[in-house]
């Protein structure tokens, strides 16, 4: 606990001038907390979207990302990276290129390694 001793005394606060103060005026022209938690999720949605887009295109265009079956989520900048693969290769490649698309703040690598997935059977 922090406590603040002024041995002079504290001012009298009925003379302080509210609008005098700069630092008021700025505090009034915030926008309340749900508006801005709601134009952050929004700018979220757009991220996300184009990350979703940008890794999508990555993964098409990776030769080594080959067989399997995967699915791709972005929620808040982090990758999620779902399904079968045919081999830690393949896995260790979709991981590669989700991170090397620029925006990425994290890969969460849910993939499993299931050989037949190259011929697309699943044990679901």
């Amino acid at each position: 606990m922090f406590y603040w001793l002024n041995p002079e005394g504290y001012p009298d606060r009925s003379t302080w001038n509210r609008q005098d103060e700069p630092a008021y005026d700025a505090y009034d022209e915030l926008e309340p907390p749900s508006a801005l938690r709601d134009r952050i999720a929004e700018n979220w949605r757009d991220i996300d979207e184009r990350l979703v887009d940008e890794v999508a295109a990555g993964l098409v265009d990776d030769v080594a990302v080959t067989g399997g079956q995967l699915h791709l989520c972005v929620q808040n900048g982090v990758v999620i990276l779902d399904g079968t693969v045919q081999s830690e290769s393949v896995r260790a490649a979709a991981v590669a290129r989700a991170w090397a698309t620029p925006g990425v703040m994290d890969v969460c690598d849910a993939l499993v390694v299931t050989p037949m997935a190259a011929r697309g059977h699943h044990d679901r």
